[in-house]
């Protein structure tokens, strides 16, 4: 499901195999180019390669290793991803507080809703056209 040309492209972390692929089917669906990673240790293997240079990336925020806050804090610290819009995955009710404090664009939360999911990225990536100030 996921494609080797990243340019563009939406990037899924989240270490539940069965969620990246149903959120990776779901866009795919609608379009979108998606990449995936399972951990944010790939995550950042990918984006400094250059093998991948997401338009938004969707981030768990619960992860073994490396967590969605800590791969959010190597975003802003490179100027390549500081503007990349980032929409983080969780089921914890804190999440919208921790989303706040992180700076990112907004929370999807678990378990997903398809329909919320696709308004969630539709925003990130063309605020103007959503009618998103």
């Amino acid at each position: 499901m996921s494609h080797t040309d990243g340019a563009g492209a939406v990037l899924i972390v989240d270490d539940d195999e069965d969620l990246r692929e149903v959120v990776a089917a779901v866009l795919a669906a609608q379009g979108y180019v998606v990449v995936v990673a399972a951990s944010g240790a790939e995550t950042l293997v990918a984006l400094r390669s250059g093998r991948v240079s997401p338009s938004l990336i969707l981030l768990d925020l619960r992860m073994p290793g490396m967590t969605g806050e800590e791969v959010k804090a190597e975003l802003d610290a490179d100027p390549r991803w500081a503007n990349v819009p980032v929409l983080v995955f969780s089921g914890d009710a804190d999440a919208p507080a921790v989303a706040r404090h992180i700076g990112v664009q907004g929370v999807i939360q678990k378990p997903i809703e398809l329909e919320a999911l696709l308004e969630a990225v539709e925003q990130a990536m063309h605020p103007r056209l959503s009618g998103v100030a």
